[in-house]
């Protein structure tokens, strides 16, 4: 008798599983599904990964970490950047597989090599951190600066805190003003927090109490709760007009993407 492959298999289960959503939205989901499900079974790469993000995700299906496991495996091995940084997160936190960090370091490389910016910034922090590879900050500015050339927000906070402390580089505080600006720009609270304390402190910039508070204010609004405290102290040394125009900086302030 002729072994059904898991491919052939995919399409009437995945129909099978989405029977318990509500009709309308049941009906556009399967048909969306099943058209991903043919193309991932035909070897379409993106498909293959776009499939193991729904059931990473369980996006009208049940969730499976296992399934999800095999598709970015698949995908991956046809040098799917997004699968390779996929799976390494699985194989990082134990998802679907056994916890195994030599893995997940070899998915997130190949990842990262493949021009993946999210490989790229998690090599970094890796290697910046010592965790769970040995410290090394040759790589750890190797891997930052490709991730933060792509504007990766995060990667572009973590170089800027290099030049900060010229961990590793030339120390460089308008350089990491720079990078803390980029990163700020884009809404990451970290590089909100940093460009505080740069104005502030007078870092890399002309020390501008308003430009702080304001940078404060908005990193708080964004979650950064280091921030609160840093800005009620800057506070004291606004006067009430000055105050009432940080409040309103940071109340415009938008985004930049």
């Amino acid at each position: 008798m002729k072994r059904l492959s898991h491919c052939n298999l995919l399409v009437p289960v995945l129909s099978l599983l989405i029977t318990c959503l509500p009709a309308g939205y049941a009906q556009q989901q399967e048909t969306n599904l099943v058209k991903i499900a043919e193309k991932a079974s035909k070897g379409d790469a993106e498909s293959q990964f776009s499939l193991a993000v729904i059931y990473r995700d369980g996006i009208g299906v049940a969730k499976s970490y296992t399934d999800a496991t095999n598709w970015f495996t698949v995908a991956a091995s046809k040098g799917h950047a997004g699968a390779q940084y996929a799976l390494g997160l699985l194989y990082f936190k134990g998802r679907g597989v056994p916890r195994d960090y030599a893995a997940a370091i070899n998915w997130f490389t190949m990842a990262a090599n493949n021009g993946d910016a999210e490989g790229q910034y998690i090599l970094g922090q890796m290697y910046l951190t010592g965790q769970p590879v040995t410290q090394d900050f040759t790589e750890a500015e190797k891997w930052l600066q490709k991730a933060a050339d792509q504007g990766y927000a995060d990667a572009q906070n973590s170089l800027g805190g290099m030049y900060e402390k010229g961990m590793k580089v030339t120390r460089a505080p308008s350089k990491a003003f720079e990078l803390y600006q980029k990163a700020a720009d884009q809404g990451c609270c970290d590089a909100q927090h940093n460009l505080g304390l740069m104005y502030e402190e007078g870092l890399g910039v002309a020390t501008n109490y308003l430009e702080s508070y304001k940078w404060f204010t908005v990193a708080a609004a964004n979650g950064k709760s280091d921030s609160v405290s840093c800005r009620d102290l800057v506070l004291k040394k606004l006067t009430p007009e000055q105050i009432t125009e940080g409040q309103r900086l940071a109340r415009e302030w938008k985004p930049k993407r």
